[in-house]
């Protein structure tokens, strides 16, 4: 395994510390991303053809090799996941996280290449995982945003709209929402596209289409991303977060989740 050293060491090796090939690590905007987050492990000059190491933070690059650990405990995972049973590809991540004890110690860039916080990170590295533990699911149960027409070899799933406990990283116990809740629901979303904030991101976007020709999808995203980020709370998670745990008053916070519930094609044939 390679170390970070105090010293010189050449871009080849970085890369290699990295996990990464040379070839793939040359690429300017790889190269800038990882210079950026080697700040995280050691101090550091740039010299002709590599570092220039005077001082080690981490000497081992936390992130190698953490997969490898993870995904042989999918399989089990998902078949203890029973049919009309709901759940989420987070709860199945964080947890083969936590058994694994792979949990992130050291904090990571974002898209926007600024250091995380360490629970920025924690959520980051739960996101991506849960994204391979989904597509190991798709040839047994399809994709849940498919539905019934979109179903695998064993079944099909869709998305349930849930209240949930809040845990430290994902929720858990998912209840689906009665009528009542999904007219409140609505709302809240409802109220979410006619904020001024979501207009103008919507017009903001719009006239750069119109203006930019260099515009990336990248870009795009980007920008729709902020206004996630900035309106998701104040207009969802915190009304519902209020609402739920008002209405079932009983003594614990309540949350709102999306989650995904799983048939199987056998019990779908027995009516």
């Amino acid at each position: 395994m390679e170390l970070l050293l105090v010293g010189f060491m050449k871009f080849e090796a970085i890369a290699k510390w990295f996990g990464i090939s040379y070839g793939y690590f040359k690429h300017k905007a790889v190269k800038e991303k990882k210079l950026k987050e080697l700040t995280l492990y050691c101090e550091y000059s740039v010299v002709r053809g590599g570092v220039k190491i005077t001082k080690v933070y981490v000497d081992t690059y936390p992130y190698i090799g953490v997969n490898a650990k993870r995904v042989p405990l999918i399989p089990e995972k998902l078949t203890n996941w029973k049919s009309n049973e709901i759940n989420t590809y987070s709860y199945i991540a964080d947890s083969i996280i936590e058994e694994t004890d792979t949990r992130p110690t050291v904090p990571r860039l974002n898209r926007k290449q600024e250091i995380m916080t360490m629970e920025e990170t924690i959520r980051k590295d739960i996101h991506s995982f849960a994204q391979i533990v989904s597509k190991a699911s798709v040839d047994d149960y399809g994709r849940a945003s498919e539905g019934i027409n979109g179903g695998g070899k064993k079944g099909w799933c869709e998305f349930i709209e849930c209240r949930a406990r809040r845990g430290e990283n994902v929720c858990y116990d998912f209840v689906p929402l009665d009528e009542e809740d999904l007219k409140y629901l609505e709302q809240c979303w409802d109220n979410r596209m006619k904020a001024k904030k979501t207009k103008q991101t919507l017009k903001n976007v719009s006239e750069r289409l119109k203006t930019d020709d260099e515009l990336t999808k990248e870009q795009v995203y980007s920008m729709m991303q902020d206004w996630e980020n900035s309106t998701y709370g104040v207009y969802i998670y915190r009304p519902m977060r209020d609402y739920l745990t008002n209405k079932y008053n009983d003594g614990e916070e309540w949350v709102y989740s999306q989650a995904t519930l799983r048939h199987d094609w056998e019990e779908e044939s027995a009516f």
